[in-house]
């Protein structure tokens, strides 16, 4: 172009796709940027441009890095690009981040997991680097001898009773455990845990870390009380005093108690763990359970006088001595012995099951005891029509024994009876 002596000309290069404009020479310009040309005389100038490939780098992968170019043109995370003359060859660095491992290259003739990666750069290229979380197991173990389960947050533990989780390296991964109905939790041990608490675990390698769970038990206590002796066993097993009277069982069992009175006793009841009567008792381990079972003495009847002279003016016409019994009274309460004539072992024909049913009331006897000790009654029956009248029924039936039935209420209301048999001679 044709310019006036003395215009100042000012060049400005654009360079077109896939070119970078590398500078000026010529009519006193250089470097890259516009060139002021001074028309005082004819000027010559020159743009050179230069062909360009693009450089583009991308990470992936579960962990941070980064990747940088010897020019310092890349430096990036997760994607950059830069502009490189043909022919030039790159070198790019991997860095991983915390926590993080280098897994390889692809691309732009890479490969591997070496640290730098050469690219030459012929045409366009595009590098990707791929990082990798350090990663490290936790293993979660329930022990003891009761039952629960274990969670984490975050998710990946929830298992009962062993169970396993891959965490990324440095992760604070916090355990719950919780016990199941009629287990208790009583602590932890490993992975840095202890107490009852939450267990938090830093996953800097593998961790093993250990629940531990315990059955809840209650203690049952039984108490044998009154005059009496007998035992108490129990199912399932664990009392039998006896020996054993207190044992321990698992949360919410059911604990049946027999209790079983020792010769000349008798049971008269249960009180104390939602129990009562004299049958069974059932108790449900809820807590702490006291059962009192009560065992009172049986009066003990002495041997009596053979039955001789008891049906006065109708047995025998001369002295009419009765049946004399003497009895050992535990304590105060009232006393009633009952007599009838009966057959106790009839035998096993049709004839003996009705001569078993056939029993002749003959009277009774009431008496206040005031104390403990030994009181005598005779039972005889007066002379008359009415005593007349039972010794023929007696004869007719065949009977030969006299059933004698002692039925004492002691001054608290338990009621004890015994029965005792008196050959009856005729």
């Amino acid at each position: 172009a044709i310019y006036n002596q003395g215009t100042v000309v000012t060049l400005t290069a654009t360079p077109a796709a896939g070119s970078r404009f590398a500078g000026w020479s010529g009519g006193g310009c250089s470097g890259t940027g516009t060139c002021m040309v001074t028309m005082s005389a004819d000027a010559s100038v020159t743009a050179t441009f230069t062909a360009v490939q693009t450089l583009t780098v991308t990470t992936a992968g579960t962990g941070p890095g980064s990747v940088t170019s010897g020019d310092s043109a890349i430096s990036c995370a997760p994607t950059c690009s830069a502009l490189y003359d043909k022919g030039t060859v790159v070198t790019l660095t991997e860095t991983p981040g915390a926590h993080s491992t280098f897994a390889g290259w692809s691309g732009g003739g890479c490969s591997g997991t070496s640290t730098t990666c050469m690219v030459t750069m012929s045409a366009d290229e595009s590098v990707r680097a791929t990082f990798t979380m350090i990663t490290h197991t936790l293993t979660v173990t329930d022990n003891g001898t009761g039952s629960g389960s274990v969670g984490s947050a975050p998710t990946g533990i929830g298992c009962a009773p062993t169970c396993v989780a891959m965490f990324n390296e440095g992760a604070m991964v916090t355990l719950t455990a919780t016990p199941a109905t009629g287990s208790t939790f009583t602590g932890w041990s490993g992975g840095g845990c202890s107490g009852t608490g939450r267990c938090t675990v830093t996953m800097s390698a593998d961790q093993s870390v250990t629940a531990t769970f315990t059955l809840i038990t209650h203690t049952l206590t039984v108490t044998k009380a009154g005059g009496g002796s007998g035992s108490v066993t129990s199912s399932p097993a664990g009392i039998n005093c006896g020996a054993t009277c207190s044992a321990s069982y698992t949360q919410g069992t059911p604990v049946t108690l027999t209790a079983t009175p020792a010769a000349g006793s008798t049971f008269t009841g249960w009180s104390g763990g939602g129990c009562s009567g004299a049958g069974p008792c059932t108790v449900t381990m809820s807590a702490d359970q006291s059962v009192t079972a009560t065992f009172a003495s049986v009066p003990v009847v002495g041997p009596p006088s053979v039955g001789g002279g008891l049906f006065c003016g109708a047995q025998h016409r001369g002295r009419c001595v009765g049946l004399k019994i003497k009895t050992f009274f535990p304590g105060p309460g009232n006393a009633v012995w009952q007599f009838a004539a009966y057959n106790p072992a009839p035998g096993q024909t049709a004839r003996a099951t009705t001569a078993a049913s056939k029993v002749v009331a003959l009277g009774k006897i009431s008496r206040k005891i005031t104390h403990a000790g030994s009181v005598t009654i005779v039972f005889k029956l007066k002379r008359g029509a009415r005593t007349n009248r039972l010794y023929r029924k007696v004869l007719k039936l065949k009977l030969r024994t006299i059933k004698v039935t002692l039925t004492f209420t002691t001054t608290s209301g338990v009621r004890l009876v015994s029965i005792t048999n008196v050959r009856l001679k005729l």
